[in-house]
């Protein structure tokens, strides 16, 4: 993305959310005028970023709608980001959560536990695509917002190998990435949470791991 599109907040928007498919038009305006008011006041709530009250209701409405989902709205910045990808000989895949913290937010529901337990928010997956070189960040490749549900009191060891763990996701991005163009190499880069087999065994033979630890045993050359 050219650098003077990302000093417009209107470019910017435009050149982000300008081709999101909505199944109406007016969505994908109303989408690109809305992350145009986002990035104007990142701080601000949603009504106040639209300043007028007819806006932000006419935003609380789109964002109602079944067909503007999270996927929806990120598809064309991930294709976008894909594109750039490829053009490139080596690109590192970082990975990371990242916990959204809503426990001020006392009447929300749709969340679950973040921190110590006493928290309460979102967890969000997220990729991004870095060129090794120069540091430059192309985008993201891959991002899931998601919810931590506590496993179920008594449960047994064969119970818990058979229902879907927090550490999956891990493992769907790297399976949504999928393989690299020929020509190039794609290293997927992740903390200790990454260092499991499945995740692993999930990179395409084109892709290779790099993980970090905060363990000093995992950093020994006994280890590595």
């Amino acid at each position: 993305m050219e650098t003077d599109l990302l000093l417009s907040p209107k470019h910017w928007a435009e050149e982000t959310f300008g081709q999101v498919l909505l199944h109406d038009v007016r969505r994908t305006r109303r989408a690109v005028k809305a992350a145009s008011a986002m990035v104007r006041d990142v701080s601000a709530s949603l009504p106040k970023q639209q300043h007028i009250w007819k806006e932000g209701k006419a935003l609380y409405r789109f964002l109602d709608e079944p067909d503007v989902t999270f996927a929806a709205l990120m598809q064309p910045h991930w294709l976008q980001t894909r594109r750039e990808m490829q053009e490139r000989s080596v690109i590192l895949l970082i990975q990371d959560t990242t916990e959204l913290d809503l426990t001020h937010r006392h009447k929300m529901s749709g969340i679950g536990q973040i921190g110590d337990e006493k928290g309460r928010g979102l967890l969000l997956q997220t990729v991004l695509a870095v060129v090794p070189e120069s540091r430059e960040v192309l985008g993201c490749a891959k991002q899931e917002p998601f919810v931590r549900i506590p496993a179920p009191r008594g449960e047994t060891r064969a119970q818990r190998r058979k229902r879907p763990k927090e550490t999956d996701v891990w493992t769907r991005m790297v399976t949504q990435i999928g393989s690299a163009e020929k020509g190039s190499d794609w290293v997927h880069v992740g903390d200790r949470g990454a260092d499991f087999f499945d995740f692993c065994a999930g990179l395409s033979p084109e892709s290779s791991g790099v993980f970090d630890s905060c363990d000093p045993r995992a950093k020994s050359p006994a280890n590595r």
